[in-house]
């Protein structure tokens, strides 16, 4: 389903007309992200829709790590050595098929919106794109410009 519009509001939207029990969402770490789940979650339990998250953001479960999150070593060595031998969860299995659209609610599938729709421009994000990708190419060894090429 494509929805374009603010999750707090488009999930609320979608969640009361198939008449959902629960949303389930991919749990969030950045203080953007964190403020929109908790407006969800408080729309949802208005709603009486119940919210549940899970972890997928690193390798290895945030309650498996040897360390709290705020002791995380800052450099790929550190960690690797804290980490050594640890066990990685095993992930669920892969479905099937999908079964497609709720049964539901008269939920329309969406279309996937292009540049314009989203008011952007084609011609300037191509560029970005392009110099992004010049950028990497040719200074892909300084961690740095890769991740300052990817808020151009």
């Amino acid at each position: 389903m494509v929805r374009v519009g603010r999750p707090e509001t488009v999930l609320v939207e979608l969640a009361k007309a198939i008449g959902a029990d629960a949303v389930y969402a991919h749990r969030e770490v950045s203080h953007d992200e964190v403020k929109a789940e908790e407006k969800i979650e408080e729309l949802m339990k208005d709603e009486g829709v119940e919210v549940k998250y899970f972890w997928g953001s690193t390798l290895y479960h945030l309650d498996d790590l040897p360390f709290k999150l705020e002791d995380m070593p800052s450099n790929y060595g550190g960690f690797k050595e804290k980490v050594q031998g640890l066990e990685i969860r095993k992930t669920i299995e892969t479905l099937d098929q999908l079964k497609g659209l709720p049964s539901r609610g008269d939920v329309e599938p969406g279309d996937i919106p292009n540049l314009l729709d989203l008011g952007l421009n084609p011609a300037q994000v191509q560029l970005k794109l392009s110099f992004c990708y010049a950028f990497v190419c040719f200074d892909y060894v300084i961690d740095v410009v890769i991740v300052r090429c990817f808020f151009l």
